[in-house]
Formats: C-alpha cells, structure tokens, sequence
C-alpha cells in the first residue's frame, strides 16, 4: 500500500463543524465530538464498544477541564530566523510588539556566549538547544528555542536517546486535565536517514496522554515531498511523490502517531520546509504573520497558530506584597522585647525552634508591616501614550482584518507601531548607556536583566511531588539534599575514628552578640524578600534585639561557641540546611 493510500485509509472521518471551539449553537467543540462518538457507538459496528467509551471518557475528561477554566485564544509563533546572532536589539523590540503565548525558533545560531534574555524578554521562559551542545564539529548554524509565556506553567521535557539532536521538548500545563507537549527538531539538508529515525524515536517517547495535544514542529529540510489539501473543511495536507525512501518512512512513522500536517504557508518556490504536525487539527488556525525577524521568503515564511484551550483563571494584573521600607519597626521591637524567648525555646529540637523563630517573624510582620498592591511592571519601560494608543488601534485592526479579509489598514497600523517602537526603544537603551555615571544602579539593572533569564523551573517535581511554590520547592530542594549528609553505618567501621577527623578538619569558632549584631548590620537593604518573606531591612532594624544573649543563646550551644560535631549529630546540622534554603535572610 502507497504511503498516500495508508494515509488516507487511517485518516480521520471528516468533520462537519469548523475548527472552533464552539459551533454555532453554543456547544462546546468536545462536546459536539462527544456526541458524534456515542452516535458512532450505535451506528458504527467497526469501531469497537470498548474504544468508543474510551474516546466518551477522554472528552468528559475535557468538558470538566472546561468547567473550571476559561476559554483563551492562545498563538504560537514559529519561524526560521536563519540566525539571531546580528539581531538582537531588532528581534527583542519586535517581540515586544505582540502577545504570543508561545514563540518557537529554528536556526538560531546562537552559542554559549549569548543569553537568551539578550532576545526576548523576561515575561518568557526560554527553553534552547544551541548546535554546540549536541557535540557537532559544525562552530555555526542550527540551533532551536522555545519560550513560553510565564503565565502558563511549562517544563523542559528530556528524551531519551536524543541528546545528539537539535531539539527542545516542552510540556506547557493549560488545566487539570489537558497538557500541550510542543516538539521543535532543526534537521539539516543531506542528513543521513538514521537522524530522521532518531528524531522518529524521540517523538515516540513523547509522555503524553490521550487528553493532551501534541504538536510537532520546524524544518525538516524534506523539498520533494508534495503537499495537498485533503479536504476544505480543516487544515490536514496529505503528502504525495515523496523522495527519498527515509523521508517517506520518517513521514509515515509520525502520522501513525495520530498528528497530521497542517501548515499550508509556502515559500516562494512554492515548497513547505517548515512543517507542522498535532493531533488537535480540529482546533488550529493557521495563517501568515507579521515577522518578529527579517523574513527569508525564499525559503522559510512565519507561520502563525492560533487554538482556543480552556486554561486555568490566573489573574495577575495586580500583586500584594509587603511594604517593609514603611514597616514600623519601633513597634515590632517592643513586640519582640515582650516575648520570652527562653521559655519558648525551652526543651525543643533545633528544626523546631527554627520553625517557632518563624512564626514569631511572620506575626510580627502581619502586624507591623503594611501591604500594597501594585500593578505588574511592564516588559517595555520605554511604553509611552502614542506607543499605547497605537498598539490598541493595531489590535482593533487586526481583529477588523480577520472578518473582512482586507488587511490593508492592518499592515499601515502595524508599520506605525513598529517603527514608533523601535525608536523608543533605541531611546531606551541609549539612556541606560549613558547613565553610567550619573545613575549607575539603574544602569546595571538594565545590563542584569540582559544577562540574567528566568531558568528556574515554574513547576519542580520531587519523587511524587509537584509544586510551583516557592517555600515548597525550598523544602523539596532541602530534602533532596539532606540524603548527602546521612552516613549509612556500613560505609564506615570505625565511628571513633570519623569524629576524630571531623573534629580536626573544622576550626572552632566564637559567636557572641557583637559579632552577631556586626552581620546583621552588614545585609544589604537593596536586596528583596527571600522566599520565607523575610526582608533584610527587617534583620537590619531589629538586629540589636536580635543579637542580644538571652534570644542568641537559645538558638546557639551554651558556650557561645559552634564547633564540628560527631555521626550523633549530624541530623542537627541537616535540619539547618532547610533554614538555609528556605531564609537565606534570616540564616545569615
């Protein structure tokens, strides 16, 4: 059987509804397609019962997903930049033009020595795989990136066998029940067939679940595959005359997967280089944007997804936080004189006056130290009114376009804004520049936001554990690490002898109340709240409370002094490890 007529004879039934999420009766997108599954169930004697009450319990799956969600129009940007390395300050302006939830890049060039902040802002985390780190002798070209928005919460995915590939893996959580797994690969021309069959096997090792959509992305460098609409009513192109044999395997092993092609935006030779495989092709626009980078129509034009997903409520146009500069701090020391210390500490283990010095610093910070609400800062500071007002009229007429079809008054909107932008933001950076001298911290600020992305996980996983909060983490992180201070007794035979070297690797040291008082002194105020909420201002202002015998010597051994302690101990020293993650403030 040809590779066409496999296609065709595993293909999807065609879909009466557009891709939408919503028909026009109101009902929703997967519950039309629960209705036409238990429709098939009693029509249909091919399709085994068994499958059907599968596909029902998916969709269910989805509709409950879509009750404690709201509907979002979410965009995926991709494009061949054919190299970043010379268009930082361009592609960085252009990014901030519009809203992508994602933006997804091939051919990046970059390599070690340039951050990725240097592109696109930090309203993104940024996930890359530069050509150097999949151990090639090739010093340019390739490359791939993926930066999804900080709203939605997404981690890099490894697979397994894959570390010699250009690819990057994200899996970007939208609800409950529903995840997005996004494949990016750049595969260069003349590559042997054993680089499409490693490609084929990463994508088979893809965890996802029947509910998520996959969507499989870049340049795959197949010229002299053939693409043709298979039908008017959804995006799917079938491939026809495909050369060489590996192509037609490679091509063949991602649709037995059940993602099919969609992208019909062809360069100027008329070909598809970029291609674009999901399996959710119900519920996908495809069109051709604006660039974010100078476009190389000869061979690779921007392509543009467009899904409706029901993603979770975030709100995070405004956020509380304390206000520790306007704190009364001659309160909160009369609040401390007043607690006996002593009689708190009493006969308690270390992680439990730790524990009971945290409570005493969160209620004292509720009661003395004032909240504010404040707006989220914006990714342009060089915004201005005009800048505002032109960005709104772009979108007005962006909208306008899509129901017209003319996008002629789009495009004169679009070339004002940009250039207006681009100005400003040139401004921008020529003042940061300039005000070495007279406003050095705000010079550096700027230079750090350049160097410095966000690469911390949004959500970290533990054994069984998830979380994307941030004293969870620390826990999770102090767990973690206390495993490398346990001594299992049959590593050692001699106890005697491990104290005795323990004892002479660590020097003896003094505390007393100057010293302590002297430390707290020297935290720097500019700094902001850890992740125990504890500001270093505080510390500053309280210190000579804090220093004073009779709250030190509860927390530190009588003498006054710490010195290296047996196996015995050991657990002590451990459970400070998760003061240290959790306060770095407090610890110092």
């Amino acid at each position: 059987m040809s590779l066409k007529r496999a296609n065709k004879a595993t293909f999807p039934p065609h879909s009466t509804t557009k891709p939408k999420s919503f028909t026009s009766s109101g009902q929703s997108f997967y519950e039309s397609k629960r209705a036409r599954a238990i429709e098939s169930n009693g029509e249909s004697i091919e399709q085994s019962p068994q499958s059907v009450l599968t596909q029902i319990q998916t969709i269910d799956d989805k509709i409950q997903a879509q009750s404690q969600s709201t509907l979002v129009s979410n965009d995926i940007y991709y494009q061949n930049v054919r190299g970043l390395r010379t268009k930082s300050k361009q592609f960085f302006g252009n990014s901030t033009l519009f809203s992508h939830s994602i933006v997804v890049l091939t051919e990046t060039w970059l390599n070690k020595s340039h951050f990725s902040s240097e592109f696109i802002d930090n309203s993104y985390h940024v996930y890359r795989k530069d050509r150097y780190e999949t151990g090639s002798l090739l010093s340019r070209g390739g490359g791939v990136l993926i930066a999804v928005s900080s709203k939605l919460t997404s981690i890099n995915i490894v697979l397994d066998n894959a570390s010699q590939l250009e690819y990057v893996c994200v899996k970007v959580n939208i609800n409950a029940k529903f995840n997005v797994f996004i494949y990016v690969a750049y595969i260069p021309p003349h590559s042997q067939p054993d680089i499409f069959q490693s490609h084929l096997s990463a994508n088979n090792h893809i965890p996802s679940n029947p509910n998520d959509t996959i969507i499989i992305m870049g340049d795959f460098n197949l010229p002299l595959i053939n693409w043709i609409t298979d039908d008017a009513e959804h995006n799917v192109l079938i491939p026809t005359c495909i050369t060489p044999q590996h192509a037609a395997d490679f091509i063949e092993g991602i649709t037995a997967n059940g993602v099919y092609q969609i992208n019909s935006i062809r360069n100027a030779s008329d070909r598809l280089l970029d291609l674009v495989f999901t399996n959710d092709f119900l519920n996908v626009e495809v069109s051709c944007p604006p660039p974010l980078s100078a476009i190389d129509e000869q061979y690779h034009p921007p392509i543009l997804l467009t899904y409706e997903w029901h993603i979770n409520d975030v709100n995070e146009e405004q956020i509380s936080t304390r206000s520790f500069f306007k704190a009364d701090y001659i309160a909160m020391n009369r609040y401390f004189a007043e607690i006996d210390f002593s009689h708190r500490f009493s006969n308690k283990s270390l992680d439990e006056k730790v524990d009971i010095l945290h409570q005493i610093l969160n209620d004292a910070i509720s009661k003395h130290v004032p909240t504010q609400t404040k707006k989220v800062q914006s990714k342009c500071p060089w915004k201005n009114k005009q800048l505002q007002s032109f960005k709104n009229k772009k979108n007005k007429e962006w909208k306008r376009s899509k129901i017209t079809g003319d996008n002629s008054n789009y495009l004169h909107v679009l070339d004002n804004y940009t250039k207006l932008n681009t100005e400003l933001y040139n401004n921008y950076v020529d003042k940061m520049t300039s005000s070495l001298k007279s406003n050095s911290s705000s010079f550096w600020r700027f230079v750090n936001t350049k160097k410095n992305s966000d690469c911390d996980p949004k959500l970290l996983n533990f054994g069984d554990i998830s979380s994307v909060d941030k004293k969870e983490q620390a826990e999770m992180f102090a767990t973690f690490f206390k495993n490398n201070f346990l001594i299992q007794p049959s590593q050692f035979q001699n106890t005697a002898l491990i104290q005795t070297q323990t004892n002479s690797n660590v020097d003896q040291f003094k505390l007393n109340e100057y010293s302590v008082f002297d430390e707290l002194l020297k935290l720097d105020s500019k700094k902001g709240a850890g992740p125990d909420g504890i500001h270093p201002i505080l510390l500053k202002n309280c210190a000579q409370r804090f220093s004073m015998n009779h709250f030190r010597l509860d927390i530190f051994p009588p003498n006054g002094s710490v010195t290296a302690s047996d196996q015995s101990s050991r657990k002590d020293r451990v459970l400070t490890l998760k003061t240290i993650a959790a306060s770095p403030n407090c610890q110092r």
